[in-house]
């Protein structure tokens, strides 16, 4: 997104746009796939901050949080777009069920992926990053996944509280 300045006309109705500026907006092109949880809050804020473009709420077997009031959250990302200094908003999806989930180019944050990533690559080639519920996956989620040849992503050996993850998940697929 391009940035210029602007001034208010003297009657105050309108802008005369002047120059262009240099600030370049440190959005990136990742989109988070996400089970609501209970710190769903915290979770946006975090990973607008990290640029995240596009957030989709996908409901899973143990999502616990489903009653998500979406206009706060909303504010809440426009928030962490300003307080980071975005040009741009992350776009909120309406939430999909895991089981309409398209998995092409899906990279799976959970601890079960701890010791068996074996290609680390093909991590950097995606924008897509999905973070569990609490409580993780139940094991029907993980056959289909399986079945699509999801790739994990390995976010150490201690279990993480899902907000953080989500910020580790984006943050190695970032970097």
């Amino acid at each position: 997104m391009i940035e210029y300045t602007a001034e208010r006309t003297t009657d105050g109705k309108s802008l005369i746009v002047k120059e262009k500026t240099n600030h370049t907006d440190p959005s990136n092109n990742i989109v988070l796939f996400f089970a609501p949880i209970k710190k769903t809050d915290e979770l946006l804020n975090m990973v607008t901050q990290l640029g995240v473009c596009e957030f989709q709420p996908v409901i899973t077997d143990r999502t616990v949080a489903r009653h998500i009031n979406w206009q706060r959250m909303q504010k809440i990302v426009i928030e962490a777009s300003e307080q980071s200094y975005r040009n741009s908003v992350p776009k909120i999806l309406p939430p999909i069920k895991f089981a309409d989930m398209n998995f092409s180019g899906v990279v799976v944050a959970d601890e079960r992926f701890a010791h068996e990533q074996k290609d680390t690559k093909s991590l950097y080639k995606t924008n897509k990053v999905f973070v569990g519920p609490e409580g993780g996956f139940s094991p029907e989620e993980f056959k289909k996944m399986d079945s699509f040849g999801v790739i994990g992503l390995d976010l150490g050996k201690t279990i993480l509280r899902a907000e953080v993850a989500g910020v580790v998940a984006v943050s190695k697929v970032l970097n």
